[in-house]
């Protein structure tokens, strides 16, 4: 008797009820990989988070580049090159974030437009979800700002375009811009100087700012809990002319613990 036609009828003389308990074993352990595979897939970082003042994120553009999402569509492009990182295209609003997730932030990059019409912006990117969920800072050649927000890709200006005369206008000029972020309190700045935001009375109300004046109000801090953390990166809105922004000096601290106005809800 051959050593194979040995196994087979050891096999067949097993009890019905060991092979019933090895195939339930076998079910057991498949429903398990499966259920240990699924969390995995969605399981995201926990935010950067630091003392007040620490350096929590830095880029100069000249290494490292896998740590920012670059593409070439055709139309829309984000590309690494000669220590900047930069966005250009017609016909969308491309946008590069970085990897690590944050919470309380306070990021600040160095922007330069080389070719822009006068009336679309560029900036920051935060507290970014997906490209239908995010926040974005936005300045433009003219020399106005705005902060607008996307929900479920329903877009919201929390507040609309002012005027300032912080912005060096025109092209191929530099700008520094930044947003700290704490918990649901945002703050922007200009080349150093804090600017104010137009919310309106309601919250279901649209920013309205003409003539100078605010038909709501002017605040110093943008409160807005949408999102409680988020990626970080910087954005163009190229969605009619075409446009080609630079971007350098990507610099993310933790922000300091000092009290902020708490302005409108929005």
């Amino acid at each position: 008797m051959t050593e194979q036609s040995t196994e087979t009828k050891t096999e067949q003389k097993r009890p019905i009820w060991q092979r019933l308990l090895m195939v339930l074993l076998l079910v057991v352990i498949l429903i398990g990989v499966y259920q240990l595979r699924e969390p995995a897939a969605n399981w995201t970082p926990p935010p950067l988070t630091g003392d007040a003042g620490d350096l929590l994120y830095v880029s100069a553009f000249d290494g490292f580049t896998d740590e920012w999402e670059q593409y070439d569509d055709g139309r829309l492009i984000a590309s690494i090159q000669e220590g900047v990182i930069q966005l250009s295209g017609q016909g969308g609003i491309p946008f590069s974030a970085t990897k690590p997730i944050f919470a309380d932030f306070d990021v600040q990059v160095t922007v330069n437009a080389l070719e822009n019409p006068a009336d679309e912006g560029y900036g920051i990117v935060y507290r970014l979800q997906d490209p239908d969920n995010l926040y974005m800072f936005w300045i433009s050649t003219d020399g106005f700002y705005r902060v607008n927000r996307l929900v479920d890709g329903q877009e919201k200006r929390l507040s609309t375009w002012i005027p300032s005369d912080t912005i060096q206008q025109g092209l191929d000029v530099e700008n520094t811009i930044r947003v700290i972020g704490r918990g649901n309190q945002f703050q922007f700045f200009i080349n150093g100087a804090q600017v104010q935001l137009c919310v309106p009375d309601e919250p279901d109300g649209e920013s309205t700012f003409s003539g100078g004046e605010c038909f709501g109000e002017m605040v110093d801090t943008l409160v807005d809990d949408n999102f409680a953390a988020g990626q970080l990166g910087v954005v163009i809105n190229a969605s009619s002319d075409a446009m080609t922004v630079n971007f350098d000096n990507f610099i993310v601290i933790s922000p300091q613990d000092e009290p902020v106005d708490t302005g409108n809800q929005t």
